[in-house]
Order: structure tokens, then C-alpha cells, then sequence
């Protein structure tokens, strides 16, 4: 039976199979709903860091250096976010709340592009998370970025709508 850190890690590595796998296969009648689904997540995400992570800012680097996937990964912990203190910290929650915010309010162009502004926001925190948080942040991405390309051609997609009364023409 799994314990501790391998516990978190399996049920990381199911999150981020479930993710991908799951939003890979979003209908188009579902698009909104998963939009919405991640405004909730950012948003939350976002109040997690402000309230638990912030505090125990020192603790939350230290424990990243020590599982960073990379070598590269621990020393931009260690000697680049790690002075910021809760300065990294506080900028990341604030941008989670922004995007939540712009996924949960705009169905337009300022929707994909907080849709985008996350894929980056995951993308990138994935060079300084514990590598199972990494796995489950690439799986967001790819989720993301599926939605983001269905949500583009929705918008460039022709209508279907019928064509209304023609007006008679003069002839």
C-alpha cells in the first residue's frame, strides 16, 4: 500500500491521465462547461496560494528544491524564487485569480487569451514543481490547449443558421 509522497504521487499521475483524457474528448456542446470548469480552477488554485501556500512560503521552496525533476530546476528554486519570498508567490496567485476570473466572465477573444495566459501560467510553473506536479501540470496544458483550439474554430466556424426571407428584388 502507498503512503506519503507515493501516495500523492499515484494519485498525481491518475489526476493528470484524468485530465488529459478527459477534456481531450470534450464535445463541443461541453465547451463552455469547461471553460467555466477552469475559471473555477484558477480561482481556487489561486485562494489556495494567498491563504495556505503564502504563509508557509519557506517550507513550500524548500520542499520544491528537494523534488525538483531537474538540477537546473532545484537551483532556480533555491537561488532565484526563493529570495523572492512571497513576492513569486503572491504574483502567481494574483495571475491565477486574473484568469480565473477572465474564464468565468468572457465566452470572446479576451476568454482564449486568459485560456492561453493559463496554458503558459501551467507550462511554466511545470519547470519548478515536484516532477508529479509537473505531469499533472503538462496534462492541463494539453487539455487546455484543446479547448483553446476548439473555442478558436467556434469562433471562425460559418453559421449554420438558414438563411432568413429574401427581400424582393427590384427587377
Amino acid at each position: 500500500m502507498l503512503t506519503g509522497t507515493g501516495m500523492e504521487t499515484a494519485l498525481l499521475l491518475i489526476a493528470a491521465a484524468g485530465a488529459g483524457l478527459v477534456v481531450l474528448a470534450i464535445p463541443r456542446a461541453t465547451h463552455r462547461v469547461a471553460r467555466l470548469g477552469f475559471g473555477a480552477f484558477y480561482v481556487a488554485c489561486g485562494l489556495f496560494n494567498l491563504l495556505v501556500v503564502i504563509p508557509d512560503a519557506a517550507a513550500v521552496y524548500a520542499t520544491f528544491a528537494g523534488l525538483a525533476w531537474l538540477p537546473a530546476t532545484a537551483w532556480l528554486v533555491q537561488e532565484v524564487l526563493a529570495p523572492t519570498g512571497t513576492v513569486f508567490l503572491g504574483i502567481v496567485a494574483l495571475g491565477e485569480l486574473a484568469i480565473g476570473a477572465l474564464l468565468l466572465v468572457r465566452d470572446d477573444a479576451a476568454g482564449r487569451f486568459g485560456l492561453a495566459l493559463a496554458t503558459a501560467l501551467v507550462l511554466g510553473l511545470a519547470l519548478v514543481v515536484p516532477w508529479p506536479a509537473a505531469l499533472l501540470n503538462i496534462a492541463i496544458a494539453a487539455a487546455q490547449v484543446r479547448l483553446l483550439v476548439a473555442l478558436g474554430a467556434r469562433q471562425h466556424a460559418p453559421s449554420r443558421r438558414l438563411p432568413g426571407p429574401r427581400a424582393a428584388s427590384a427587377t
